[in-house]
């Protein structure tokens, strides 16, 4: 969501300057997430970064969720 204002064309004096009003300092975060097909079930996570931490979290975070979970075996090499 973008809070700063879209700034165009604007007629001032000349050497005058119009003040635009802006937030201030806008902290990013990050989110990523996993879905569950079966049971519309979400896990998320947020970071102030994007990037492998973040997946790293995501990864512990659906661990967590599903406990009992087995991993999937490895999928055969498609032929291109």
């Amino acid at each position: 969501m973008h809070l700063n204002p879209k700034i165009g064309p604007d007629r001032t004096l000349p050497g005058q300057r119009r003040e635009v009003v802006t937030p201030g300092n806008n902290p990013k975060r990050f989110v990523a997430g996993a879905l569950d097909a079966r049971t519309a079930r979400v896990t998320w996570v947020q970071g102030e970064k994007k990037g492998r931490a973040l997946f790293m979290d995501l990864l512990r975070a659906v661990d967590a969720a599903y406990p009992s979970a087995t991993r999937l075996p490895p999928t055969p090499a498609r032929r291109r």
